[in-house]
């Protein structure tokens, strides 16, 4: 049984991380993964249905940013990558943060102007799908991920549910 510790950094969200487990868990040969809160995953593999190099190169191709590797509890060395969403971090490390935040100013505006009659109605709708695109657009790129890959996963109901939302018109 060979063991293999990655720090892949603290950026990981619990839903990512347990569909990266259940991914790796189902790879021929591994027998345990788990991924901590802190940013460190463990594996457990059998050397004779697996190898070291393959494993390596499946985490890579999930899109994990593997910072420092440890093998056996021996330094092995450093290893780069890049994360799944690190196209998408324009604003830095904290994107999906500030894309959550500016998603909710844009609903509460919504719900404040659409108190007021006439005139506000385009701007309260405006608000409302400007507000869903930047809520959605990590979710999307999840659910779309996940598709492709022939898994139906809870964030593909919630966006749907969004969008029939907004077809009816109740934001």
């Amino acid at each position: 049984m060979n063991r293999l510790q990655a720090e892949i950094g603290k950026n990981q969200h619990t839903r990512e991380a347990r569909r990266i487990e259940q991914i790796l868990s189902k790879k021929r040969g591994v027998n345990y993964v788990s991924i901590s809160a802190s940013g460190v995953m463990q594996i457990e593999w059998d050397a004779n249905k697996v190898n070291q190099s393959d494993l390596i190169r499946s985490l890579k191709k999930l899109g994990l940013n593997i910072i420092d590797l440890k093998i056996d509890d021996t330094q092995a060395g450093k290893e780069e990558g890049h994360n799944a969403h690190s196209s998408l971090h324009i604003l830095g490390e904290n994107t999906e943060l500030y894309f959550a935040i500016i998603s909710g100013v844009c609903w509460i505006l919504g719900v404040v102007f659409s108190f007021t009659p006439g005139a506000f109605e385009n701007i309260t709708t405006t608000l409302f799908i400007i507000g869903a695109v930047f809520g959605g657009v990590f979710t999307f790129i999840t659910a779309a991920r996940d598709l492709l890959r022939g898994k139906f996963e809870i964030d593909f109901l919630m966006l749907f549910a969004a969008i029939g939302a907004a077809a009816l018109g109740k934001w």
